[in-house]
């Protein structure tokens, strides 16, 4: 290969270089921009858990209330027979419904946060993903540096050993 071979193929490396470069570069934004969309995601989602759980011991506490409140009257009608006690278990009864109901509202609240957390999670395992290809993109990119410039240092060797070697 002669010298002016030797220095067209460097001429195209380093097109092919730009070109990749610049391709790396669209590719890492992409991606960099994918990952803050999955961790913003990620982020939303866990909040969005944060607040049904919230709500969930909100109303439980309202059920709780309103149960102990029954509870209450129960007690003070049963004090008076023979009446007071047949509302005073009416009340103990729908007050025992009550406390059922807002546990149950608060279980299904629960696992609807839990879900989002899963969801969130998943959003954080795509986000490292991309970290990963954002990782890759520029180990790549920097190997195809490292060998456009292994390849110049040798182009210029050649290009030594050439000029000594027409001094003689």
């Amino acid at each position: 290969m002669t010298i002016s071979q030797l220095n067209r193929n460097m001429a195209m490396l380093q097109m092919e270089q730009t070109d990749n470069s610049k391709d790396t570069r669209e590719a890492l934004l992409h991606a960099r921009s994918q990952k803050q969309e999955q961790k913003l995601d990620a982020l939303a989602n866990n909040e969005e858990a944060s607040n049904i759980r919230a709500d969930a011991q909100t109303e439980q506490a309202g059920y709780s209330a309103a149960a102990a409140g029954l509870g209450v009257a129960a007690a003070v009608c049963a004090c008076f027979p023979p009446i007071g006690t047949v509302i005073g278990a009416i009340l103990g009864a729908v007050a025992a419904v009550l406390a059922l109901v807002g546990a149950l509202q608060a279980k299904a609240k629960e696992e609807q946060a839990g879900m989002k957390e899963e969801q969130a999670g998943l959003k954080e395992i795509m986000a490292e993903r991309q970290q990963t290809r954002i990782d890759d993109l520029i180990k790549d990119d920097e190997d195809r540096d490292t060998y456009v410039d292994q390849f110049k240092q040798q182009l210029q060797e050649l290009k030594k050993q050439e000029g000594q070697t027409a001094k003689f």
